[in-house]
């Protein structure tokens, strides 16, 4: 029996909404900062509405202004990625509001930054972003730098995420505090830190309120610097991202110790680990930090533990300023030499 013309395009119409309802719109990777009211901000010129898209990523090296109310009534999943700003703009004394509908998140990522114009002035409105009628942020919180969430109930409560090398391997483990209709994990890795490719998922617990730990270990195809990317999916598919982690490996071959640093680039916190230490190999006496011009900027002495490995943290608190150091590890017979990108 041939379908009449009625039916066909009343299929096809619901396969075209289908389609639409799916879409992610991504601001464009241009210079200089892009103004949600302009077409130009967007791929392929379509300013994101609730007819053409679920899901707004804000992509790396873009800032995306918002200067007028923007209301979008449905559920959205708004992504702003690492090396990205949205920035809530008022206009005079009018606050700029950002409302969403419900079953919307807002997601700043690792590295990603969240900013407005007014801080609790007494001469501006304060701007917002409402979702589902509620307030989840506004200026009087001032910027927000990733990882964050609105709203803030997660339906997993994340306690750490690490990528810890062994030799030629790397174990990745976190930690979850509570999980509700969690389905399962996904492990993504990449090399350049962009493009990431799914390695694994691992299965959640469902509903807990105990603390539950999990691990992987993965094997990169060659050494250097890797990243990893954690996702969480409830039982509805919703997808929550969580850190993303970059860890150097080093394939080392003359039966020396394996140096890491991890993240790397570091924000704020870093730790910088040697690891498989043959037998009978002289110890590292001191860890020398230097600065790109080779200014020396600390010297410390780790902790080193039987087996000749140790970890040293860096953070905010050694008084290091944002830039490209060089880590080394000083034995009698045995330096290695790291690149650290300091960033906060």
């Amino acid at each position: 029996m041939i379908p009449s013309k009625r039916l066909l395009a009343t299929f096809v119409a619901i396969f075209v909404s289908t389609i639409l309802q799916s879409q992610t719109i991504n601001a464009n990777n241009g210079p200089g900062a892009d103004y949600w009211d302009d077409n130009d901000s967007w791929v392929n010129g379509i300013t994101p509405e609730c007819s053409n898209c679920n899901s707004i990523v804000v992509p790396r090296g873009v800032t995306l202004i918002i200067r007028e109310s923007v209301t979008l009534d449905c559920a959205i999943e708004f992504i702003v990625e690492d090396g990205a700003v949205l920035r809530l703009k008022s206009i005079s004394n009018d606050p700029t509001i950002l409302t969403l509908g419900a079953g919307s998140s807002v997601t700043i990522e690792v590295g990603g930054a969240l900013e407005t114009d007014n801080h609790s002035s007494p001469n501006h409105a304060i701007n917002e972003i409402v979702i589902n009628e509620n307030k989840e942020w506004d200026g009087n919180s001032g910027d927000v730098s990733g990882y964050q969430r609105y709203p803030s109930t997660l339906p997993v409560e994340l306690t750490y995420f690490n990528a810890i090398s062994e030799g030629e391997k790397i174990r990745l483990e976190w930690e979850t505090s509570s999980e509700h209709n969690n389905d399962y994990f996904t492990i993504e890795r990449s090399k350049d830190g962009l493009n990431f490719e799914q390695i694994t998922d691992v299965a959640g617990h469902g509903n807990s309120n105990e603390y539950n730990k999990y691990q992987y270990n993965d094997t990169p195809p060659n050494e250097g610097t890797w990243y990893y990317k954690l996702s969480q999916f409830d039982y509805d598919k919703t997808k929550t991202v969580f850190d993303v982690l970059g860890i150097y490996i080093s394939f080392d071959s003359d039966g020396d110790c394996v140096v890491t640093i991890y993240p790397n680039p570091c924000f704020g916190q870093c730790t910088v680990d040697m690891s498989a230490c043959p037998e009978n190999l002289d110890k590292p006496s001191k860890i020398e930090i230097m600065d790109a011009s080779g200014r020396m900027v600390k010297t410390d002495t780790p902790d080193i533990r039987s087996d000749g490995s140790f970890s040293y943290s860096i953070s905010k608190s050694n008084n290091m300023l944002p830039g490209v150091y060089f880590i080394k590890s000083n034995g009698e017979q045995s330096k290695k030499h790291k690149k650290l990108i300091l960033k906060y």
